[in-house]
């Protein structure tokens, strides 16, 4: 996690000198090397953070929106981030383009003149397939939003996958099952048809399509999220984003694997089918 360094003798300057004039990106002041303390909760995509002096709030994420309020010294809830315009971080002179929503929606604040920042796994108000992909990379232990156990299963990736790509509000959260990883990509096809097409297995995957494997034993299989797909030598094959492919669980990281025949036995027991995204 990125900290924001500032020290009290910031602080008591930065009140001084702001008066009733809104800083609007960038300090005058050199930093000193104390670490700010930023926010450690994030449940629900709320998160807290402090303005140290006067800042603008905008209509929107860019420095030439409109300002719609200006935020006095204190502590504030926001309840999601988006990227917007870059801008030298206050303190470390770092280019930061995150932009904090209030929890009020009453607007945007730069991140770059807020000290602190949302805790590791507070996603995006937007996740888009292609940003859920970057942010799941290399994620150990990864957990889904609707209950605490089974960090790191495979099942836990496709739904987290659901969680933050289709589903909004509190549907983010709402309880759902679609069986063990051989299962999971019919029961996706089955109760999602607005965002998924039909269970198959004709064709070539495409990317973000969640696929499910028997595995060697038949009984718990395997599922990933395509990323890729070609037919070498005459054979379909894919890679996929995965987690608990080492069978480490909530120590397993999540990693796009290598090829793998779908044509025919593989590592996971062969290949039962897929659903591709809308």
């Amino acid at each position: 996690m990125n900290f924001k360094k500032i020290s009290s003798a910031l602080v008591a300057a930065a009140l001084i000198a702001s008066g009733s004039i809104a800083i609007n990106a960038i300090s005058l002041f050199t930093p000193l090397t104390q670490t700010a303390q930023a926010s450690t909760y994030c449940k629900d995509r709320s998160f807290t953070a402090r303005a140290l002096f006067q800042v603008n709030v905008r209509a929107d994420r860019s420095t030439s929106s409109r300002i719609v309020r200006v935020l006095n010294p204190g502590t504030y809830t926001f309840n999601t981030w988006e990227e917007g315009q870059t801008i030298n971080d206050h303190w470390t002179g770092q280019p930061d383009n995150k932009w904090f929503r209030l929890a009020d929606g009453s607007g945007w604040v730069a991140s770059a003149v807020i000290a602190g920042y949302p805790p590791e796994g507070c996603l995006p108000q937007n996740m888009t397939r292609e940003r859920f992909f970057n942010w799941a990379l290399g994620q150990r232990g990864i957990a889904r939003l609707d209950r605490n156990d089974l960090r790191g299963q495979c099942v836990t990736l496709a739904v987290r996958y659901l969680q933050e790509v289709y589903f909004t509000g509190s549907e983010k959260t709402r309880p759902r099952a679609y069986g063990h990883g051989k299962d999971v990509a019919w029961g996706v096809a089955n109760q999602h048809p607005n965002f998924f097409e039909g269970y198959t297995r004709n064709g070539l995957p495409r990317r973000g399509a969640i696929i499910s494997f028997p595995g060697p034993n038949r009984q718990w299989g395997h599922v990933g999220i395509v990323m890729e797909a070609r037919v070498f030598n005459g054979v379909r094959q894919i890679r996929m984003l995965e987690s608990n492919w080492d069978s480490r669980a909530e120590n397993s990281t999540v990693r796009i694997g290598g090829w793998v025949n779908i044509d025919g036995w593989n590592a996971y027991g062969g290949t039962n089918g897929w659903t591709n995204p809308r």
